[in-house]
């Protein structure tokens, strides 16, 4: 158990220190970011704030409909990597140098990996999910056929083109983004299960 709320807690801090590192290259964030840096270009509360606001929102369908996905994951995604996301990108902001443009893509690709890694990490470890992340496995479980990966992307995809509408900013690590993050979420929560909780039943 004690290895599972680890996992919990170093994914999301992983998380978001990799989108943080994607805020400082300056060339597209995630699509969850970008819808919530989308909603908060019109409510302006900051974007730690809009992140768990925007996902206590979702909290309630989650709790509706499928709430055994809620558990200690589901609160410390939701309160805690908006904030992760905050201030570690002000700090490479503030600390690193500025890059030349092959840097910055190289580390871009980089961070796109951490965060898969990180939400592979935390999700591995079946102590919960976020309200946003929860919202292609509740597709996946109504409709089996459409996979988790689909779901996802279908979903990334969706989210930018909204946070687009209002007033967001677009870039090339967005639309890698969008295409790679539930394929890569996948990959690693499976290569995470077989690794560290091979055989084991959770309850």
């Amino acid at each position: 158990m004690l290895k599972r709320v680890l996992f919990v807690f170093i994914g999301n801090i992983i998380i978001g220190v990799g989108i943080g590192l994607t805020v400082y290259c300056d060339l597209g964030i995630d699509p969850s970011t970008t819808f919530f840096s989308g909603i908060n270009n019109i409510i302006n509360i900051g974007l730690g704030n809009c992140i768990s606001l925007g996902n206590a929102l979702l909290f309630i369908p989650m709790f509706m409909i499928e709430r055994k996905t809620i558990h200690l994951g589901t609160f410390v995604n939701m309160l805690g990597v908006g904030y992760v996301i905050q201030y570690s990108s002000l700090f490479f902001i503030n600390t690193l140098p500025v890059l030349s443009l092959p840097l910055r893509f190289g580390i871009m690709f980089i961070a796109i990996i951490i965060v898969c890694i990180g939400c592979g990490l935390y999700l591995s470890g079946n102590l919960g999910q976020a309200p946003w992340d929860s919202l292609a496995h509740l597709v996946n479980k109504k409709f089996p056929k459409i996979k988790y990966s689909t779901g996802r992307m279908i979903q990334d995809i969706s989210a930018l083109i909204l946070g687009f509408l209002f007033g967001a900013q677009l870039g090339v690590g967005s639309i890698i983004f969008a295409f790679c993050l539930g394929p890569g979420i996948q990959f690693f929560r499976h290569l995470f299960e077989r690794t560290f909780f091979k055989g084991v039943i959770f309850e």
